[in-house]
Formats: C-alpha cells, structure tokens, sequence
C-alpha cells in the first residue's frame, strides 16, 4: 500500500477549514483581561523610574508591571525568560514593563503612554571576523570543547599542493508564522492553565512550572493547534511568562498576542554567520584525484548580553566529518546588545542570503 496518489483525511482538517479549530487567544474565557508589553527604545541600559500612577489612572487600566513590583521568578538558563526580574536592558525591544487592562485597547493606549524612564549606556552590535576583542568561552553546547587541534595545520597547509581559503557570510533570518506567538493564563488556585502557541507543550509546562515555583503536574499547557513556528515556538517565550505573570497578579485569564513587529525581538531568530574555511589537500598518486590533507573551520560567534549560553554548531560538526589527519576548530565570540538567537528552520543558503569572500 502506499499514500502516494491516495485522498488522504486530515484528523484537523474539517476544524481547519470550517473556522472550528481554537487557537491560542480564541478560547472562551470569563472576564478575560488582556496585557501589552512595553518594550526597551535602547539596545543597553538601566531601567531608572515608571510612573505607574499616571498609568493606573487611565480607563481600564488593571495593573502595571516593571522589575520595581513584578513577582519574583526561579532561576532559569533561559534568562531571556526572566522578565522584570533586573533593571538591566541588554538589547532593543526588551521587555522593561507591561499595561494589564480590561481591554487590548486600553492595554495598547496605556503601555504606548507608560513613560519609563532609562539611562541609555554604550552599546555593540556588530560582529566581524577582524575584530581584537573576541574571547572564547570554556565550553559550547553545552559541554563540548570550544576549541580544538589535531596536529600542525598552519604546517599541513604550507605542504598541501591545493589550498582552498574562503568566508562565507549569512545574513539574520527571523522567523514570521501566520500565527504569532500566542498565550491566554489562567490560575485556578495554584494551578495554572495555559493555552499557548508552541511546539512543545511539555517543555513549556516544565519551564513554567520552574519559573512559578510549582510542581510539573500543576501545571496545563494546550497547544490544540498552531498556525506556524518554523522552530521559534519549540520552548517558552517571554509572551507566555507575560501572561502568566499577569493572570496572577490580576486574578483574572490574561491573553496576548505579540504584534508581527515582536517577532524580530523577543522570540529568537537565526543569526548571521563568518565562517572561514580553509582547505589543504594533496594528489594522490598515479591520479588526479585529491585527499585532504588539512580542515581548518572557524566561526566568530554573537554572544548575547542577556545569555550565558555559547552556541556553536558548525565546528562541532566538523569535528565529526573531517577527513584529514591535520584538524583545527574555533567558535570565538563577542558579547553584543542582541537577543538570544533561537531555533529557525528553512532554507540553510540561498543565493540571495549568503555571500563569499
């Protein structure tokens, strides 16, 4: 038997195409309230002053969250999680305070008006290949070596009778599902439901449940259907903390749903990439034919202010796949005033996204 050729019933296509399928803010709720976020106007610096007065006093305005008042949360490795947890800005389009109101409308208006006050301090953005100031961490990914070398390349190259020296470069992707990240909290006592946009409903319980300080089983996530992730909803963003936090503190169901301009801030995206390679290889004999001799794969990373988390995925693979007896890998980096880069998946290079060298 074989699918090929063959009608095949979708289990949610009839929901799907009949309007019937619930997604994340479309789920019936009894004094919904909704929270809007204010978001950092600077890529780096410190949260001074709110005036939640002036905000609380506007229609419909339930609450005002910032770090001066916002409930505490667990540790997590994720710190872009950590929402009003410091009045630390590590990159533009941070999160630094949020407007709950009875209304997205009043949530919107009053968050536009929230006048938050922030000490702007030097910021760095930009990373290139050239520069004297990259560092290398311990380890990457977690636990793998950031650097490694198996005999004298810079010796192997100089032998090899074909040497191939080239950069590639990639630029940012950011990730932009018609769905976007999506969550409606609600507690009932010390239990917490969630409906939520994600790929992974388990990991997020698990996530909130650390950050609220519950048990795992006190914990619901529902994530009945999701209108694209591309890998940006694989974990816990900060939109479903938000909510959570915000149901809380109100006692009331809290929705959000992040604007499509949030997505190139809070959620994670694919990085630019410098990646040098360098090739040494040698003729073998009565043949034209090549045999590495020498792979040498480098690549400067972006190390975001508000991660502790080294990634570094390339040399790694190539540790695995390098023929040659002569091997050197590196993943240097720079502390920058960026998000956290996430999962994305799609197209790896493309004529019009990667550039040589």
């Amino acid at each position: 038997m074989t699918a090929v050729g063959t009608g095949l019933r979708r289990t949610e296509g009839p929901d799907k195409v009949t309007g019937a399928a619930r997604y994340a803010v479309e789920y019936p709720g009894t004094d919904v309230a909704y929270v809007w976020p204010v978001q950092a106007p600077v890529a780096r610096g410190t949260v001074r002053s709110l005036d939640t007065g002036a905000v609380l006093a506007m229609p419909g305005v339930l609450a005002v969250l910032w770090h001066g008042n916002a409930p505490r949360l667990a540790e997590v490795v994720d710190h872009e999680l950590l929402i009003f947890q410091s009045d630390r800005v590590a990159y533009h389009g941070q999160f630094v305070a949020a407007v709950v109101a009875d209304s997205l409308e009043a949530a919107k208006e009053a968050a536009a008006r929230a006048a938050v006050r922030i000490d702007e301090q030097p910021h760095d953005t930009e990373l290139r290949a050239d520069r004297d100031d990259l560092y290398t961490p311990e380890k990457v990914n977690p636990n793998y070596e950031s650097d490694t070398s198996q005999g004298d390349v810079d010796a192997e190259l100089a032998a090899s009778a074909v040497t191939v020296d080239v950069t590639y470069e990639t630029a940012a992707t950011h990730n932009n599902p018609m769905e976007p990240h999506a969550s409606t909290a609600q507690w009932v006592g010390e239990r917490l439901l969630v409906h939520d946009s994600n790929q992974g409903a388990t990991g997020v319980a698990q996530t909130l449940a650390t950050l609220f300080g519950l048990a795992e089983d006190r914990v619901q996530v529902v994530s009945a259907h999701v209108g694209g992730g591309f890998g940006a909803k694989g974990t816990a963003r900060p939109n479903v903390v938000l909510a959570a936090m915000a149901a809380r503190v109100v006692g009331r169901p809290v929705r959000l749903a992040l604007a499509r301009q949030h997505q190139f801030s809070v959620v994670g995206y694919r990085t630019p990439t410098i990646q040098r390679i360098r090739l040494g290889a040698g003729f073998l004999e009565m043949s034209w034919k090549l045999r590495i001799r020498a792979r040498c794969p480098d690549e400067p990373q972006r190390q975001p202010l508000s991660s502790n988390f080294a990634r570094a995925w390339a040399p790694i693979r190539a540790r695995g796949s390098s023929p040659g007896p002569r091997r050197s890998t590196s993943a240097p980096r720079r502390r920058i005033s960026l998000s956290a880069r996430g999962a994305a998946s799609g197209p790896r290079a493309s004529s019009n996204t990667s550039r040589i060298r």
